[in-house]
């Protein structure tokens, strides 16, 4: 996992994909349109949502197998739990079909609790169980948000 700033995203040397992504990152603006937008077909792509936060019970934690997610608030702030993948009891199957993903219960995770808004960034690898979409402090706020998905076997190192 990593977590930084926008502006440092330079500091990762992971190579070309990094780079489409988050050049396509520092092109938007808030009011960029929600729904699905082709970075590089079907190896680097985004999701750009908007939505409101809800308390942590309401969230399961998700992991991937395909795809790293680089998460990025366009517009308020949330908060995002982390937990080592191998802490969590599955609740929902890997099944490609469905998507890339996988969901886990929260029951019993050592929980890591990140503040996604004013330019941080995280981004979460197959090993990293992730609940995003959390209310700040249990108050649920509008946000807007973006995720890049990059095809993992196009990042340098993995």
């Amino acid at each position: 996992m990593i977590v930084d700033t926008i502006g440092n995203w330079r500091n990762y040397p992971l190579g070309p994909a990094w780079e489409k992504a988050f050049c396509f990152l520092e092109s938007l603006s808030s009011d960029v349109a929600t729904g699905r937008h082709t970075i590089d077909g079907t190896d680097i792509f985004a999701e750009v949502a908007e939505y409101e936060t809800v308390p942590e019970e309401r969230k399961p934690y998700e992991s991937h197998r395909e795809y790293a997610d680089v998460q990025f608030l366009l517009r308020g702030s949330e908060w995002l739990d982390y937990a080592p993948l191998g802490t969590l009891a599955v609740l929902q199957d890997y099944d490609p079909a469905r998507g890339d993903y996988m969901l886990h219960t929260r029951a019993g995770a050592p929980a890591t609790r990140i503040t996604l808004g004013n330019g941080v960034f995280s981004v979460l690898y197959p090993e990293d169980a992730h609940a995003p979409g959390v209310a700040r402090d249990g108050v649920p706020e509008a946000v807007k948000k973006v995720v890049v998905k990059i095809r993992l076997s196009l990042l340098k190192g993995r």
